[in-house]
C-alpha cells in the first residue's frame, strides 16, 4: 500500500512526484488484476503516462537498471542491452527473463541496441563533461573481468567500451558495495563543474549508533547514566571506549542459539511502516563496523571473526582509493551520509538525478533523521539553486538493499521540458502497453517472436541457469578486431 516503498509504491511515487514523465513497466501476468485495482487509485491523466508490458510466462525480477543503459541515438531515446542479461559479481549468471523482456520494449517501438559486450547497467555510469568537453564513461572493475572471461584482452575491453558508448575515456572504479551506482552519483552543476556524490559511510554510522542507543535505552538494555556516557563516546570517536561499553550488553540480551529477543527490536521502530528487524538489523552492522576499528588489536581467536572484521578495513581502504580516483579527474568530490552495506543498506546514493531534482531513495520511519541529513547535501554542495532533493520511500525490508535507481532506468529526451522517461521493472507485480488510461494489455504478448524464445528456454530450464547453458550462450557469439575497430557476428 501507500507508504511500503514496495516496487509498486515506487512506481505509484514516481507518478506522483513526476506527472510529466511517461513510464514503462513490466509486470506478470498473473498479476495483472491487482494491479488494475491498484493502478486504477493512481493520480493518472493522460496516454502513454504509464506504459506496463504484460509478460506471460516470464518471471520479472525488480533490477530494471542492471538489464541496458539509456541513451540517444539520432535524437530518439535508445536503450542499449548486454550480450545477455546477468546477476553476481564474482561470476555471471545468466537470467533468460531478463533478456526477453527487452523484446517487450522494442514491440512499443523502442529503440532496443543489443551490444556484444558483457555488462550490468548498473556499474556503469557514462558522465557528460561540457567544461573539459569530454565524454567519461565510470566502469565497475567487474565489467571488465566480465569481458575478459569471454577472451579479450583488457585493453580491448576498454577500447570496445569507449566505441560502443560513444565516450572518450572510461575510468575504472573499484569494487567497494557492489556496482558503482551503489557508491557515486554525478552531476554538472550551472557552472560546469562535475559533482561526484559520494556514500558518507562513517556520518552515517554515527547517526545509525545515535538512534539505535536511544532504543537500547529504551528496551531497558542500557541504563540511563550507560546510554549517556555511550552518545559522549560516539561524540568523541572514542569507538574503543563505545564498544566497550554497549556491545555487551547488547550480545547478552541473545539466547542460547544466538537469537535477539522480538521484544528488543520492537523498540528499533518508529510506525506502522517501518521493519523492526531490518532496523536491528542495520544497527548490528554499524556496531560491528565500530568494532571492526578496535578488532585489530585485539585479534579475535576465531579466525572466521578475523577475516569478517578486517573486510571492514578493506572496504574502507577501498572507499578511500574511489573517492581519490574521482578526485583525480578534476571532480569535486562530496560525502553525503549514506551506508552501503549489501542488505543492510542505508543508502542515499542510489537515485535518480533529474535536471532540477535528486530523486532520493528514502527509509524513512526510525531512520529518518538519517534521510534528513543527507537530503540537504545537493543544494548544500553547489549542485545549483534550482536542485533538490525529493524522496521516495524505499522498502524496509532487507532484501531490496535501499536501492531505487537499481530499480529503474532513466532515459534522457530532447528537447527537454520532460526531461526523461523511467522503464521500470514490477518485481511480483506487473509488464503493460499503452491502450486507455493507464493501457493494460489483456490477452496476446506483444514480445514479438517471445514464444521461439520461450520454447528455447523454457519454465525449467529458466530457474536452472546453469554452466552449462552459459557457456552455450557465450559461444553464440564472438567479437573480432579489425582495423582498430570491433565487429560483432553471431555464430
Amino acid at each position: 500500500g501507500p507508504g511500503a516503498g514496495g516496487c509498486l509504491d515506487v512506481a505509484r511515487q514516481l507518478v506522483e512526484t513526476m506527472p510529466g514523465v511517461d513510464i514503462v513497466a513490466s509486470l506478470e501476468e498473473r498479476h495483472l488484476p491487482s494491479f488494475e485495482a491498484t493502478v486504477s487509485t493512481w493520480p493518472l491523466d493522460r496516454r502513454a503516462q504509464f506504459t506496463v508490458l504484460v509478460e506471460r510466462s516470464m518471471t520479472v525480477s525488480q533490477w530494471a537498471q542492471d538489464n541496458g543503459k539509456a541513451g540517444i541515438v539520432d535524437g530518439h531515446v535508445a536503450t542499449i542491452v548486454p550480450r545477455y542479461a546477468s546477476r553476481r559479481e564474482d561470476g555471471s549468471v545468466f537470467v533468460p527473463n531478463e533478456s526477453f523482456l527487452m523484446d517487450g520494449l522494442a514491440a512499443i517501438g523502442h529503440t532496443v541496441i543489443h551490444s556484444p559486450l558483457l555488462f550490468q547497467g548498473g556499474n556503469l555510469l557514462l558522465v557528460d563533461e561540457p567544461a573539459a568537453g569530454l565524454r567519461t564513461l565510470l566502469l565497475g572493475e567487474a565489467e571488465i573481468h566480465r569481458n575478459t572471461a569471454l577472451g579479450l584482452t583488457v585493453e580491448q575491453v576498454l577500447q570496445a567500451f569507449r566505441t560502443e558508448f560513444g565516450v572518450d575515456r572510461c575510468v575504472v572504479l573499484p569494487a567497494v558495495s557492489f556496482h558503482i551506482d551503489y557508491d557515486v552519483s554525478v552531476r554538472v552543476a550551472a557552472d560546469g563543474q562535475v559533482i561526484a556524490f559520494v556514500n558518507d559511510t562513517e556520518a552515517a554510522l554515527r547517526i545509525i549508533l545515535d538512534l539505535g542507543l536511544g532504543a537500547l535505552e529504551e528496551h531497558g538494555t542500557l541504563d540511563r547514566l550507560t546510554a549517556a556516557a555511550a552518545r559522549e563516546f560516539l561524540a568523541a570517536d572514542r569507538m574503543a571506549d563505545l564498544v566497550d561499553a554497549v556491545r555487551p550488553l547488547v550480545l547478552a540480551t541473545v539466547d542460547e542459539r544466538g537469537r535477539f529477543p522480538i521484544d528488543l527490536a520492537r523498540h528499533f521502530a518508529a510506525g506502522p511502516m517501518d521493519s523492526p528487524v531490518g532496523n536491528l538489523q542495520r544497527f548490528m552492522a554499524a556496531l560491528d563496523a565500530a568494532t571492526s576499528r578496535v578488532i585489530p588489536g585485539l585479534r579475535p581467536a576465531d579466525r572466521h571473526a578475523r577475516s569478517f572484521f578486517a573486510s571492514f578495513g578493506r572496504r574502507r581502504a577501498d572507499r578511500a582509493e574511489l573517492h581519490r580516483g574521482l578526485a583525480s579527474l578534476g571532480w569535486r568530490v562530496v560525502p553525503v551520509p549514506s551506508l552501503a552495506d549489501a542488505e543492510v543498506s542505508l543508502v542515499a546514493i542510489n537515485g535518480i538525478q533529474d535536471r532540477s531534482r535528486y530523486l532520493m531513495p528514502a527509509y524513512g520511519g526510525f531512520y529518518a533523521p538519517l534521510d534528513e541529513a543527507a537530503a540537504g547535501v545537493p543544494a548544500d554542495a553547489g549542485a545549483g539553486r534550482r536542485c533538490r532533493a525529493h524522496t521516495l520511500r524505499r522498502e524496509p525490508t532487507p532484501r531490496r538493499g535501499g536501492a531505487l535507481l537499481c530499480r529503474g532506468l532513466s532515459q534522457g529526451r530532447t528537447p527537454a521540458p520532460v526531461t526523461f522517461s523511467v522503464l521500470f521493472h514490477l518485481a511480483a507485480d506487473v509488464h503493460v502497453d499503452t491502450r486507455q488510461r493507464y493501457a493494460v494489455t489483456p490477452g496476446a504478448s506483444i514480445s514479438g517472436g517471445l514464444g521461439t524464445l520461450v520454447d528455447w528456454c523454457d519454465a525449467e530450464n529458466a530457474r536452472r541457469n546453469d554452466a552449462v547453458r552459459h557457456r552455450r550462450m557465450a559461444q553464440r557469439h564472438k567479437i573480432e578486431f579489425r582495423q582498430g575497430r570491433y565487429e560483432y557476428s553471431r555464430n
